[in-house]
C-alpha cells in the first residue's frame, strides 16, 4: 500500500511521459468515516500476509445498501460544492489523469 501527496502522482505521470496531467483530491467529506474504518487496523506496522489480505478484502467490500446510498449522496453533494477543490486539504483519495502525447511524424 502506498500513500501519495498531491503532486507526487502528477510527477510520476510526467516521468512516464504523460501530458495534460490533472490531480484532484476527492471524498473529502467521507474522511472521518475512513479514519474510523482504518482505526480497526492500527496494530503493528508489519502485518502477516493473512492480516494484510483480510484488511484488503474488508476495505473493498461494498457497504450495505442504506450506507452505500448515504455515501453516494455525500459524494454527489461534494461534487456540487467547491470543497473538493480545496488545495490545503484535498481529500483522502487523489484522482489523477493524464494523456499520452500524440506521436510526432
Amino acid at each position: 500500500k502506498q500513500r501519495y501527496e498531491l503532486g507526487e502522482i502528477g510527477a510520476l505521470f510526467a516521468g512516464a511521459g504523460l501530458v495534460d496531467i490533472r490531480e484532484r483530491g476527492i471524498f473529502r467529506w467521507t474522511e472521518p468515516l475512513q479514519r474510523l474504518a482504518r482505526a480497526r487496523y492500527t496494530g503493528p506496522k508489519t502485518y502477516t500476509r493473512h492480516e494484510a489480505r483480510r484488511a484488503l478484502i474488508h476495505s473493498l467490500r461494498v457497504p450495505v445498501a442504506p450506507l452505500n446510498g448515504l455515501l453516494r449522496a455525500v459524494c454527489a453533494l461534494e461534487r456540487r460544492t467547491s470543497l473538493r477543490r480545496a488545495v490545503d486539504r484535498p481529500g483522502p483519495t487523489i484522482l489523477a489523469v493524464g494523456r499520452v502525447p500524440a506521436a510526432i511524424g
